[in-house]
């Protein structure tokens, strides 16, 4: 059986941080309030970019529930070309959400500070995660 990496077990994590994310918002669109239940596709997105801050990726503190449409609307070429998007427009999805949630960005990069003094066991942090529910 082959060894998995490192990164197979951070993305399981954040899988199960997105999910997380999604339920304690209620898989309701956090922008426009449209639901799962109405047959929206709901996404958790990462508020600090996963790219930039890997050590937040897991941490559903740093996700939040969006529909499709305004996660990746008008930067998808499948999508909504004319719908303003979370990473279509970073300054104005930025602005509205130091609004909804005035200091979280600062409370966030923080997080990421302390983070960033500790080296993660992302397959240790897996098997904890794994213990606790139920997760492929």
């Amino acid at each position: 059986m082959k060894k998995k990496s490192p990164t197979w077990y951070r993305k399981k994590c954040v899988q199960k941080a997105k999910l997380e994310a999604r339920k304690r918002d209620g898989d309701r669109c956090q922008y426009c309030g449209v639901s799962r239940d109405s047959g929206a596709s709901i996404h958790g997105s990462h508020i600090l970019p996963e790219g930039a801050y890997p050590l937040m990726s897991d941490e559903p503190y740093n996700i939040i529930a969006l529909c499709a449409q305004h996660h990746v609307g008008g930067s998808n070429s499948r999508m909504n070309r004319t719908l303003e998007s979370w990473h279509s427009h970073p300054l104005k999805f930025s602005a509205w959400f130091e609004e909804r949630w005035p200091g979280r960005y600062k409370e966030l990069r923080e997080m990421a500070d302390e983070k960033r003094k500790h080296v993660v066991n992302w397959q240790k942090r897996y098997e904890e995660i794994k213990n606790k529910t139920l997760i492929s």
